[in-house]
């Protein structure tokens, strides 16, 4: 009779990959691939339905959600995956901010390259907020991207991106969040008639 405990593993037979998490000596990622954790999914959905938003186009934002990852990934494991004793990796900025700006410069981008001579016939196009106007409306309003994460990006104060923001929802009232608070909105009366 075997003694009691837990069981060795089968060994892989020749020519065959042992299943992922086989135990501590599983073969690394290829090179290039950036890692999966839990968090990942999460983040790469948000980060992909950002980048969506301000560039209204899928294929540049998956562009820049994959060139947000490449960023990211040059700054090496969070604090968490830290093994043994030594310095603690730099996280990085958050990835927010490198979205942010990996976004900005393609916006600036194409501002420049849709430029078009002045037509003396064309109508004046209404308000569109720049690139920078854009970038904080959408990411603060509309995902709560804190001030602080977007002033690195953009190289602003703060202080300076609220009166940005401020200054572009007076000029341009549909920017402004859509959501209200029930308490907020008015109850409709009925209308009083009278002989």
């Amino acid at each position: 009779m075997p003694p009691p405990g837990p069981s060795p593993a089968p060994s892989p037979t020749p020519g065959t990959t042992p299943p992922t998490g086989a135990g501590p000596d599983t073969a690394p990622p290829p090179v290039g691939t950036p890692p999966v954790t839990g968090s990942t999914a999460p983040d790469h959905a948000r980060l992909r339905a950002m980048a969506h938003r301000l560039l209204a186009s899928s294929p540049e934002a998956e562009e820049a959600v994959r060139a947000t990852e490449r960023i990211l990934s040059s700054y090496g494991p969070g604090p968490r995956a830290r093994r043994g004793p030594g310095p603690v990796p730099d996280p990085g900025p958050p990835p927010e901010t490198v979205l942010a700006r990996v976004c900005l410069g393609r916006l600036r981008a194409r501002e420049t390259r849709h430029t078009a001579p002045w037509d003396p016939w064309s109508s004046p196009a209404p308000f569109s907020p720049t690139p920078a106007e854009r970038l904080i409306l959408v990411l603060h309003d509309d995902f709560g991207v804190p001030y602080e994460d977007l002033a690195p990006a953009l190289e602003r104060a703060p202080a300076a991106l609220r009166q940005t923001a401020t200054r572009a929802r007076a000029h341009h009232p549909d920017a402004a969040p859509t959501t209200t608070s029930p308490a907020s909105t008015p109850s409709p009366t009925p209308p009083t008639w009278r002989p």
